[in-house]
């Protein structure tokens, strides 16, 4: 716990955006600052994957999709 403790302060103190996506359910939870990177305001999770590739330039969708089918 101590870790986590540490993980999740470091986390906020850097700005970084952390996400999971969970593949079989299509659950993604983002932490606050992942919401605030897109300008969204901060909701309760999980959002899905849809909610993420809305923000990604349409250019961008179809190859990042393939991607990470392929991962």
């Amino acid at each position: 716990l101590k870790s986590e403790t540490r993980l999740r302060l470091a986390l906020e103190a850097s700005e970084m955006a952390t996400w999971s996506w969970h593949l079989t359910t299509d659950e993604v939870f983002w932490n606050d600052q992942h919401f605030l990177l897109f300008g969204i305001d901060p909701r309760p999770n999980p959002v899905t994957s849809a909610d993420f590739f809305n923000h990604v330039h349409p250019d961008d969708r179809q190859p990042l999709s393939k991607l990470l089918q392929k991962a």
